[in-house]
């Protein structure tokens, strides 16, 4: 009988204090959770991406929330549920990650533990977990690298790519200098063969596009929601540093006096309290 290894019991036990702290510190989601929420609502009552409504980018964000409704059913509950869900494997996946590469499961499970505490926000889980699978892919190629790694790759970028499109982007530039380093001087044909597969993988999403849209179209679309998204806001390019001393002020309290009291008597109390 095949037993089963103490690291996977660390994991799972990682995931559930992961979960577990999501559900008890969650009261509310933020404003951007219910954009893909309304998205995939839209799904639910039939419509289709493209055809009836605009995707800016992020075509299995929503239809992994429309899924987990389907499962759980209609309302927050299920958004929450897969929330937690992509959380926790995150952190579960960040303490296999540090510990592989320090060696240390203390230091494997600090990282996870500091990933918990800084409680993302549920909309942010793709954040989280893609570019781990990312790193997991990185390493199980440069471990073993084989046509079966590069095509287990090659699918994680498609993956990303369809959760978010720069996501996809994002992986698949690390994933190319990563082939580069690796396969040097020849790097550049395994990063052809790499995209090449990315690109099968994407095949029935851009058939998809340009039967209802076309790309070109779906591109200007995808950069106009992104512009009115962003118009208007502020964003520093670097980060800003109040290194001030910071200085308490006294709280303002409202006192109605009575007609009783006296000018001798206020002014008394006045300065015994410092009003």
């Amino acid at each position: 009988r095949r037993r089963i290894p103490a690291d996977a019991w660390v994991l799972a036990a990682v995931f559930i204090v992961s979960w577990a702290f999501r559900f008890l510190s969650t009261t509310n989601f933020h404003n951007d959770q219910y954009m893909h929420l309304a998205w995939a609502n839209q799904v639910l009552a039939g419509e289709l991406p493209v055809r009836d409504f605009v995707d800016p980018g992020m075509p299995l964000t929503y239809l992994a929330s429309a899924a987990a409704q389907l499962l759980f059913g209609r309302g927050a509950w299920a958004e929450a549920v897969l929330s937690f869900t992509l959380l926790s494997a995150g952190a579960a996946l960040t303490c296999y990650l540090a510990k592989r590469a320090s060696n240390s499961l203390l230091i494997g499970l600090i990282a996870a533990l500091i990933q918990i505490v800084i409680a993302p926000r549920l909309y942010s889980a793709p954040k989280i977990v893609l570019p781990l699978m990312a790193v997991w892919a990185f390493w199980r190629y440069a471990d073993r690298p084989s046509r079966r790694s590069l095509v287990v790759l090659a699918v994680c970028t498609a993956v990303a790519f369809l959760v978010r499109h720069d996501h996809g982007i994002y992986i698949w530039v690390a994933a190319s200098v990563l082939l580069i380093y690796l396969h040097r001087p020849n790097g550049a044909k395994r990063v052809a063969t790499y995209s090449a597969y990315v690109a099968v993988s994407l095949l029935p999403f851009f058939a998809y596009v340009q039967w209802y849209q076309g790309i070109v179209g779906y591109v200007r679309a995808g950069l106009s929601f992104t512009d009115a998204e962003y118009r208007g806001r502020r964003v520093d390019l670097r980060p800003q540093f109040d290194l001030t001393p910071l200085v308490l002020q006294p709280p303002v309290i409202n006192v109605r006096w009575s007609s009783s009291v006296d000018a001798a008597t206020r002014a008394h109390i006045e300065a015994e309290h410092r009003l």
